[in-house]
C-alpha cells in the first residue's frame, strides 16, 4: 500500500503535515547547526522522534516518508499480532481473535497511520502490549484469589492451573512488563499518562490486600520474592518514569516543569484556544459526545460500533461476577486513552469537528472496540456440541 501510494503521488505518505516536522525533528538530534538534546523541544513526546532518527538520516527515507513507515508499519503489525493474543485469551477462539486481528490493521484510518511518520501507530505498540500484560496480571489474580490452584504460564502464553509449585510465577513479572511498556507509552502521547495512576491504583487494590506469607514463598523468579509494598514502590516508578523523565527534562532545559502544557503556540492548549473549534466544545459535554460519536462512527463503522456496544451488554450479562470484574478492568484499562481525549476536548486542551479533524485520535479507541465485538462473535458462535465459547 505504501509503494502504491508513493507512486501515484510522491507526496502521499507526508500529507500530514505533522508527520513532515516530526521527520525534521529526528534529524535535527544529529544534523542541524546546533545538534543536541535541546532539539527534541518541548510539546512533543521525545521517543518517537529518537526511535525516528537512524532513518530519517537516510536522505531518500527523508525525502519520501518511508522513514515514517519503517517504524510506523512494523508497529501495526506487532499490535496486531498482541492484540490477537489478548482477544484469543477473552474468546478461546483462534479465527476470532486472527478476524479481530485483520480487522485492527486493514481499516484504512489505521493503515495510513501506519504508513506515515505520526506518533499514533508507535504509541499503539507500547499500549497494546502494556494490556497484553496487564491481562495476564489481571487474570493471574483472579485466578489465585479464588483459590483454583497455583497459576502459570504455558507456551503459547495461555493461563493454565497446575498443581505443581515450582512453576508458580504469577502477578509480579506482568505487572512489571505493564509498567515498563505503560512507561513507554508515556514517552509517546500524553493520552497515556493517567495509565499509571490507574496502575498504581490497581496495585494498591489488588496486589497490596496479599497476604505477605504467599510473596515470602521460594519462587523461580528472585523478583517475586518482594514484598507487596516493595511492589507498589516499585511499579510505581517504573510506570511513572516517562513522566518524571519529561517532567524534569522540561524543568532544566525550559525553567519550567509544565512548559510543554503552556508553551505559546505550539501547545495543544494554546493551539485550541487559538483554533475554531474550542468554542462550541469548551464545557459542552453534549456536543463533545456528539462530535466523538459521529467520528467514531465514521472511523469504525456504524456495525463494529454497533457489535461492540452489544458486545458489551453480553458480557456483563453472561460472566459470573469475578470474571466480569477481571474483563471490566481490562476493558478500563483499554478505554483510558479515549476518556482522556474526551475529557481534552472538554475541557479546551484539544480539538476535533465534524469534518473529522484530528479524527486519527479514534484510533486509541480500536483496540477495545475490537476485543467487544470479538466477545459478541464469541458469543455467538456456539457449537452443535453445546460449548459454549
Amino acid at each position: 500500500m505504501a509503494v502504491y501510494l508513493y507512486s501515484t503521488d510522491i507526496l502521499a505518505l507526508l500529507y500530514y503535515s505533522d508527520s513532515v516536522s516530526h521527520l525534521v525533528r529526528a534529524r535535527q538530534l544529529v544534523d542541524s547547526s546546533s545538534p543536541g538534546i535541546q532539539q527534541i523541544g518541548t510539546v512533543w513526546l521525545p521517543l518517537p522522534h529518537i526511535i525516528l532518527l537512524p532513518f530519517s538520516l537516510v536522505d531518500v527515507l527523508m525525502r519520501t516518508g518511508f522513514a515514517g513507515t519503517a517504524v510506523s508499519l512494523p508497529s501495526s503489525a506487532i499490535s496486531a499480532a498482541i492484540l490477537y493474543k489478548i482477544i484469543k485469551a477473552e474468546t478461546k477462539i483462534s479465527w476470532i481473535a486472527f478476524l479481530g486481528a485483520c480487522l485492527y490493521f486493514s481499516n484504512p484510518n489505521i493503515l495510513y497511520l501506519g504508513l506515515t511518520a505520526m506518533t499514533e501507530a508507535l504509541f499503539m505498540l507500547f499500549f497494546v502490549i502494556s494490556a497484553f500484560y496487564f491481562q495476564k496480571c489481571s487474570s493471574s489474580y483472579s485466578l489465585s484469589s479464588q483459590g483454583q490452584g497455583q497459576v502459570a504460564f504455558s507456551s503459547n502464553n495461555q493461563f493454565k492451573l497446575t498443581p505443581v509449585i515450582k512453576t508458580r510465577v504469577i502477578i509480579l513479572m506482568p505487572l512489571l512488563k505493564c509498567s515498563f511498556f505503560v512507561a513507554l507509552a508515556t514517552l509517546c502521547r500524553y493520552e497515556a499518562w493517567p495509565i499509571p495512576i490507574f496502575l498504581i491504583l490497581f496495585v494498591f487494590t489488588h496486589i497490596a490486600k496479599r497476604k505477605a506469607r504467599e510473596w515470602k514463598e521460594t519462587l523461580i523468579f528472585p523478583i517475586a520474592r518482594m514484598q507487596p509494598m516493595s511492589s507498589i514502590v516499585l511499579c510505581t516508578l517504573l510506570s511513572l518514569s516517562g513522566v518524571i523523565l519529561w517532567i524534569s527534562y522540561n524543568s532544566i532545559y525550559f525553567g519550567n516543569p509544565l512548559e510543554f502544557l503552556v508553551a505559546p503556540y505550539y501547545s495543544a492548549a494554546s493551539q485550541a484556544i487559538e483554533g475554531k473549534n474550542r468554542e462550541s466544545l469548551f464545557m459542552q459535554p453534549m456536543n463533545v459526545a456528539y462530535i466523538y460519536g459521529i467520528t467514531a462512527m465514521t472511523f469504525f463503522g456504524p456495525a463494529m460500533t454497533a457489535g461492540a456496544i452489544l458486545g458489551y451488554a453480553i458480557h456483563r450479562k453472561s460472566a459470573q461476577m469475578e470474571e466480569v470484574r477481571r474483563r471490566d478492568l481490562l476493558y478500563l484499562f483499554l478505554a483510558l486513552p479515549s476518556i482522556t481525549t474526551f475529557l481534552a476536548l472538554l475541557f479546551g486542551l484539544g480539538e476535533m469537528n465534524r469534518w473529522w479533524f484530528n479524527s486519527r485520535f479514534l484510533i486509541l479507541l480500536t483496540p477495545l472496540l475490537i476485543l467487544l465485538l470479538s466477545v459478541l462473535v464469541g458469543k455467538l458462535a456456539y457449537t452443535p456440541r453445546g460449548i459454549k465459547t
